[in-house]
């Protein structure tokens, strides 16, 4: 049995197996999903070795419109979303003025989410496993400072940063404490570490399983629990006191996993129609966010002075 990544358990019990659904992606993986008895985390096993497992990144970039029509309508979606699914102005955190402060977001992909960031005066930095993202990022933001690699991988001061953002990536590492640690690690004290995860206990991975779109085989190697991901945070440094937590139950999110319900498969990409659909869903994700069973958790915590 794989032991838990997160508190090395080897105490789990099996929830089910699946293969990846999403056919925008190519993975012919089939395994487990199993939970910890120990700290309730949720993780793959069989894991995909090291060098699979970053083969599934090394070349992929998802692009972004840069048009002024998509810029504004990203400013629209993340005002409206405070009032909906929470998603964008959730994803948009922190949201005071940088005022020149260093910003790193960890797996930054084309760098398309860090606009707003750069547009409210923070120095930004990233990092990324895929060589087409990182080429990307730096045409898209040519002052900002990019490295191609894990955080570990690129040498970082410590102290450095004054917020670090894990935005849906800690769910795709095979040592997800360890990526915390270093986050830690580069912080400045009393600097912001944000964490973006799909929740393993989630309205859609507790009724829907396997047909969730919180479980992707193999691109999701851990689901966290809020259990988990604090044990987690702990581990890594911060105070359970300097954690904070916001709802959020992105629409796209419940509208693909019904997809996959109905349909067994789905992809990443929503027509204009089907964003409409997933607009429907707003009651859902309102009642989620009332509730430990939100579709995505979000954590803020604090390196202490």
């Amino acid at each position: 049995m794989t032991l838990c990544p997160v508190c090395q358990a080897s105490d789990g019990v099996t929830l089910f197996s699946d293969r990846n659904r999403r056919g925008d992606y190519d993975a012919s993986f089939t395994a487990s999903y199993v939970q910890c008895r120990r700290c309730r985390h949720i993780y793959l096993h069989p894991l995909p070795d090291a060098r699979e497992l970053r083969s599934l990144y090394a070349d992929s970039s998802a692009a972004a419109p840069d048009g002024r029509w998509a810029r504004l309508a990203a400013a629209v979606d993340t005002l409206t979303s405070r009032f909906t699914d929470g998603r964008r102005f959730r994803h948009s955190m922190p949201h005071n003025n940088g005022a020149s402060r260093r910003l790193l977001d960890v797996g930054c992909n084309d760098g398309e989410k860090l606009l707003p960031f750069r547009d409210r005066g923070w120095e930004i930095h990233g990092v990324d496993v895929s060589g087409p993202a990182i080429e990307a990022a730096r045409a898209r933001l040519p002052q900002a400072r990019f490295s191609r690699g894990t955080l570990a991988e690129a040498g970082l001061p410590a102290g450095y940063f004054d917020c670090v953002r894990i935005d849906n990536v800690l769910e795709h590492v095979r040592h997800p404490v360890e990526l915390l640690v270093e986050a830690h690690r580069v912080l400045a004290p009393g600097g912001e570490l944000f964490v973006y995860v799909p929740n393993g206990e989630s309205f859609t991975l507790t009724w829907l399983k396997r047909f969730s779109i919180n479980s992707w085989i193999p691109y999701h190697v851990s689901l966290f629990t809020k259990a988990s991901l604090a044990f987690a945070l702990g581990r890594a440094g911060f105070a359970a006191g300097e954690i904070g937590w916001y709802p959020c139950s992105p629409l796209p999110w419940l509208y693909l996993s019904f997809k996959q319900l109905l349909l067994g498969k789905s992809t990443e990409a929503m027509s204009v129609l089907e964003k409409g659909a997933a607009a429907l869903l707003t009651p859902l994700a309102l009642v989620l966010n009332m509730t430990s069973s939100v579709e995505e958790l979000v954590a803020r915590a604090v390196k202490s002075p």
